[in-house]
């Protein structure tokens, strides 16, 4: 009868031990869920509020360059937590970079778009497609509705290019998938210490920047379709084949239009402009080349 009574209780203990485990472990899951709820409650406040004062910078933006804007507000959620917004446009050079910054305990987004237009601003090198004080033009290249400027013949001085202006919130250079699906409107910034070569035999979706601290070659067969920066204190070679729709070209030393490639925009070279046998340039006059970045998330 006692060792009756005795495992009775034994299983009692045992039986209650484990409804307090399982008790705990929901405990601690409910606990777990509560935290992820909360966190992915607060990421998705701070991203509605930071889209909604990047659309409401779009606006302000659209009417002035709006230079220097901020503006910050707070809102307080329950139980007991605040959200702070912050809208600011900041200019460096001749990027335009609007910014919304919301933020909820340890919860931090900021969006960023981006309004990219060409240098040297109200310079007259925007009269002119082909800015250089050395052209070296094939007789079998063909180039056709391009003015050209010898800047030192006519007494201009080149402006220093400054390719840390696009610095700010740049992108690192696409890897293959990004080339594959499309690099989206974005600034990419080249920070190694080497010089870069573009994608190969591709056609490149999207419209871009692309700089570089030193030289950048453009590679081979590739296309970019819509509206494209290449700006490198090095030189920038454009490679056989390559077809640029709507390019914009800046470079500290030369450039090179390599044979068989086909270009149309605009190019400024400080120390000379090569245009090889069967290469094709054409000229876009006054064309607006700025470019406007998409909207992404820091």
């Amino acid at each position: 009868m006692h060792n009756q009574k005795g495992f009775i209780g034994i299983v009692c203990i045992v039986l209650t031990a484990g409804l307090l485990l399982v008790v705990g472990s929901i405990h601690g899951l409910i606990a777990a869920d509560y935290k992820y709820t909360k966190t992915y409650l607060r990421q998705k406040q701070c991203v509605q509020a930071a889209m909604s004062g990047i659309v409401s910078l779009e606006k302000v933006v659209s009417k002035d360059n709006a230079e220097g804007f901020v503006r910050q507000w707070e809102v307080s959620l329950p139980p007991d937590e605040h959200l702070l917004t912050t809208m600011s446009v900041d200019k460096d050079k001749n990027v335009l970079w609007l910014s919304c910054r919301a933020v909820i305990a340890d919860m931090d987004v900021n969006v960023v778009k981006g309004f990219v237009g060409l240098p040297f601003n109200n310079h007259d090198f925007y009269n002119y497609d082909l800015v250089s004080k050395v052209f070296n033009i094939s007789p079998q290249a063909n180039v056709r509705g391009a003015t050209t400027l010898n800047y030192a013949a006519r007494g201009f001085a080149y402006p220093e290019l400054e390719v840390q202006s696009y610095q700010r919130y740049a992108r690192l250079m696409p890897d293959a998938e990004i080339w594959r699906t499309g690099v989206g409107n974005n600034v990419f910034y080249d920070y190694r210490q080497n010089n870069v070569r573009l994608v190969d035999l591709v056609e490149v979706n999207g419209s871009s920047v692309f700089v570089s601290e030193h030289s950048m070659a453009i590679g081979t067969g590739s296309r970019y379709p819509q509206p494209t920066h290449f700006i490198a204190n090095g030189n920038v070679v454009v490679e056989r084949n390559v077809v640029l729709s709507n390019a914009f070209i800046l470079s500290g030393a030369a450039v090179k239009l390599s044979e068989g490639s086909r270009v149309k925009g605009k190019i400024f070279a400080k120390n000379g402009i090569i245009i090889e046998r069967n290469a094709e340039f054409s000229g876009v006059g006054s064309t607006d080349l700025s470019i406007v970045t998409d909207r992404y998330i820091y």
